[in-house]
C-alpha cells in the first residue's frame, strides 16, 4: 500500500501520505467451526455473506470488541463459548459506503490506471456514510477508525489473536 501511495505521489495524483498508512487493531468475530480455517489459511472473502454483508462482500472487521460480541458475529457453541480474533487490519484508502452496498468489490477510487491497466479501487469500505447517520444506523468514527471496516484483500488482515469468552458482553 506504501509502495502505491508513494507511485501516486510521484505521478501527481491524489495521494495519502506513504506515512499515514496505518495499520489498526480491529476485532473479527466468528463462529468455532471458523477458528481453524482462519488460523490456518488468513481470512478469505469467498466465505463472505455467512453473518451479514451491509457493506459489500469483503472481510468485516469492528473497531470495537463489544461489536463483536454480538450473537450473530460470534454464536455460542456447545459449551457457551463465543470466539473473536483480535487482528490487524492495513487500512489505506477507504471509503464509506451506503448501507446494502451490494458490489463484489470496492468502489473505484481513480479511473486513470495507475499501473497502465485497469482502474484503481479502494483498498477499504466503511460505514459511516453521511446519508445513513440518523437513518436508525448509528455510527461513530472514532480517532479517525469508523465502526466497520471491511477488507477488500484476503492480505490485508492478519489473525493475531484468538479470544474465546464467555457471555453476551459488552465487556469493556
Amino acid at each position: 500500500m506504501k509502495n502505491t501511495e508513494r507511485r501516486r505521489r510521484d505521478q501527481g495524483r491524489e495521494f495519502i501520505n506513504p506515512d499515514k498508512v496505518t495499520y489498526q487493531y480491529a476485532f473479527h468475530a466468528c463462529a468455532k467451526e471458523a477458528v481453524e480455517n482462519i488460523c490456518a489459511n488468513g481470512f478469505n472473502r469467498s466465505y463472505s455473506g455467512k453473518n451479514a454483508t451491509a457493506y459489500g462482500a469483503g472481510s468485516y472487521f469492528a473497531r470495537d470488541a463489544s461489536y463483536s460480541t454480538k450473537h450473530l458475529y460470534s454464536p455460542k457453541d456447545t459449551e457457551g463459548c463465543k470466539r473473536m480474533f483480535l487482528c490487524t487490519i492495513a487500512i489505506g484508502a477507504h471509503t464509506p459506503v451506503r448501507i446494502g452496498y451490494n458490489g463484489r468489490e470496492p468502489p473505484v477510487r481513480d479511473e486513470d490506471p495507475l499501473h497502465g491497466v485497469g482502474k484503481r479501487l479502494y483498498d477499504c469500505t466503511t460505514n459511516c456514510h453521511p446519508q445513513d447517520k440518523g437513518n436508525g444506523h448509528p455510527w461513530r468514527v472514532v480517532d479517525g477508525i469508523p465502526d466497520i471496516i471491511v477488507v477488500w484483500k484476503d492480505s490485508g488482515a492478519i489473525p493475531n489473536y484468538l479470544i474465546t469468552f464467555k457471555g453476551d458482553g459488552p465487556f469493556w
